[in-house]
């Protein structure tokens, strides 16, 4: 017989390291692994500091190689401190998303580099 789910949650950071910036790519964060079978319920980006990149910046959020948020424009970064949701993260994609490989939280750079600017990612996860 299996127990009840319980909540989790995982926050990690992210700064550009001083003075070099980061080239499109896949950066994982350290936090601790993401289980595989976890249902990842709810995506929230604290922004600290503005990130700044080419303008054709895109950024979204995986744990490992799964997405769990949409490619969204630098801009959705910029703004000053303040939250992303995860209405907005997710965008069409609102469902919860099932984990099939154990990660860490991943980011997911396209097109131009982002060279400066932080924020912290928590994902809110189901697990049994």
């Amino acid at each position: 017989m299996m127990g009840n789910p319980q909540k989790y949650y995982v926050m990690s950071s992210f700064e550009t390291p001083p003075s070099a910036g980061i080239g499109a790519g896949i950066y994982f964060l350290p936090t601790q692994t993401i289980p595989v079978g976890a249902l990842v319920t709810k995506v929230l980006i604290n922004k600290i500091d503005n990130l700044v990149g080419g303008g054709t910046t895109t950024i979204k959020i995986r744990v490992g190689s799964t997405d769990i948020s949409d490619l969204m424009p630098i801009a959705n970064y910029q703004g000053g401190a303040g939250y992303i949701s995860d209405a907005d993260v997710g965008g069409a994609n609102l469902s919860p998303i099932k984990i099939t490989t154990a990660s860490y939280i991943g980011l997911f750079v396209a097109q131009a580099p982002v060279t400066d600017g932080a924020f912290n990612v928590i994902v809110e996860y189901i697990f049994n």
